[in-house]
């Protein structure tokens, strides 16, 4: 898969995941959401869940936008040393910003906000293995 296919996926991905958020943020203000007990809290806490994703996908688009401006100016001679400055900073931010999109679009295990008890015991080896 090319860049720019790999690229095209993760953007249709990205839609998908904002046209949910809204979805389900209309749902959320829709009145007979509420008074039906259409699963409120269930919305809810999707909606939660997806609000970290929807800034990281806006800062990335973001960045892509100053990218794509910057690049624009380099064809401007008054302002090409300054825009080269600035390209070189967003690029340098793109891959950690991009990273950080691909972590929040991985998907979540279900025991993640479960609870879990963990039982210690001292092993063999005398006093040492009590501490």
């Amino acid at each position: 898969m090319t860049a720019s296919a790999s690229d095209a996926s993760l953007d249709v991905k990205l839609d998908a995941i904002l046209a949910r958020r809204d979805e389900i943020g209309a749902l959320m203000n829709d009145p007979s959401t509420a008074a039906t007990g259409g699963g409120f809290a269930e919305l809810s806490r999707e909606f939660a869940e997806l609000e970290p994703v929807v800034d990281r996908v806006h800062a990335y688009r973001a960045l892509l936008a100053e990218k794509r401006d910057l690049e624009a100016l380099l064809d401007d001679p008054e302002m090409r040393e300054l825009a080269r400055t600035d390209l070189e900073a967003v690029n340098a931010r793109l891959p950690e910003v991009r990273h950080e999109l691909q972590l929040a679009l991985l998907p979540k295990d279900a025991a993640d906000d479960k609870s879990a008890i963990v039982e210690i015991r001292a092993g063999t080896g005398g006093d040492e293995a009590a501490l």
